[in-house]
């Protein structure tokens, strides 16, 4: 009897140590995973974030205002508006 119930005992024990240990596994694979994402990213963006930081008043007012016009001129793309 007393075999049995050890037995039962070990048998979830068991069970739930390898749960945990599955839960354990994925979540370090998803951290892993999220700082990949996050390095390549900044990598990615490291040239661009350094041009714009160079960039005076003057050439950042210079973009903007081709950003605007580029932006009314592709809203009038030759279709027709809406009734």
């Amino acid at each position: 009897m007393l075999t049995k119930q050890v037995s039962s005992f070990l048998g979830r024990f068991v069970f739930v140590f390898i749960f945990l240990a599955l839960v354990i596994v994925f979540i370090c694979v998803m951290l892993i995973l999220v700082v990949d994402v996050a390095v390549f990213l900044f990598g990615i963006t490291a040239p661009a974030r350094k041009r714009a930081s160079e960039m005076s008043a003057e050439e950042r007012n210079s973009i903007e205002e081709f950003r605007r016009i580029e932006g009314k001129d592709s809203s009038d793309s030759g279709r027709a508006g809406l009734p």
